[in-house]
C-alpha cells in the first residue's frame, strides 16, 4: 500500500505569530485608510451631494471639516467664468454633507465678469497639510487671479483675489445709468483699486 501525503506538516501558530500577523494587519489598515485630518484634492466629478462640479476636469478639495468644488470644465451658474467655487459643504464624521452654495466668485463691475478670453485653473500646492489652487482669467485689459487655500484642520477657505493691469493705465468702465461712464485707475497692488473720474 502506498502512503499519501498532503504537504509538509506545520506546527500550530504561536503567540508571536499571532502578534506579528495582527501588527501587519493594523499597519495595512492604517496605510490604506486616508487620514481624515489631511487635505485631499479630488479630480473629476465632485463627491459633494447635490454639487455642480460634475465634469472630469473639475476639482474638489476636502479636509475633515469642509469640502469645496471648483468648476474647471463644468459651466458655472449665471455665466460666471470657469474656475469659480460652485460647491461648498460641511464634513462631519468623515461624511460630506450636501452642497450649501450656488457659487462664490469675485464679480467685477456690478455682476459683469465679461469680457473674458481665457480661464485657467492650476493646482499650486497639493500636500496633506495644505491645498492651494489658483484660477486666473482676464477681464478686458485686466487680469484677475483668485487663490483658494485650505489647510488641514481648518474650517475656512482662505480666498485672495488679485486684480492687475500692467502697465497701470486709465480705461473707461460703464457705470449704471444711461450714458453714465467713469474711469478707474488700477494699481499694481492687489489690495487697492483706486477709483476716480465720474465714479
Amino acid at each position: 500500500m502506498s502512503k499519501t501525503t498532503h504537504g509538509p506538516m506545520h506546527a500550530a501558530p504561536t503567540l508571536a505569530d499571532w502578534v506579528r500577523a495582527a501588527a501587519v494587519a493594523i499597519w495595512l489598515c492604517l496605510w490604506a485608510a486616508p487620514a481624515t485630518a489631511d487635505v485631499r484634492i479630488i479630480h473629476g466629478p465632485t463627491p459633494i451631494p447635490g454639487g455642480d462640479a460634475r465634469s472630469a476636469g473639475d476639482i474638489t478639495v476636502v479636509n475633515e471639516k469642509l469640502a469645496f468644488g471648483l468648476a474647471v470644465e463644468s459651466p458655472a451658474p449665471y455665466g460666471v467664468p470657469r474656475g469659480a467655487l460652485v460647491d461648498l459643504a460641511p464634513v462631519a464624521d468623515g461624511h460630506i454633507g450636501r452642497d450649501r452654495v450656488v457659487f462664490a466668485d469675485f464679480i467685477p463691475n456690478n455682476w459683469s465678469a465679461w469680457p473674458n478670453t481665457y480661464q485657467h485653473v492650476t493646482v499650486i500646492k497639493d500636500t496633506p497639510d495644505e491645498a492651494v489652487i489658483e484660477a486666473d482669467r482676464d477681464w478686458g485689459a485686466a487680469k484677475i487671479v483668485t487663490r483658494y487655500s485650505l489647510k488641514a484642520g481648518s474650517d475656512e477657505i482662505h480666498l485672495v483675489v488679485t486684480v492687475r493691469r500692467d502697465p497701470v493705465a486709465e480705461f473707461r468702465v460703464p457705470v449704471r445709468g444711461a450714458g453714465a461712464g467713469g474711469r478707474r485707475r488700477w494699481s499694481r497692488d492687489r489690495r487697492a483699486v483706486r477709483l476716480g473720474g465720474g465714479l
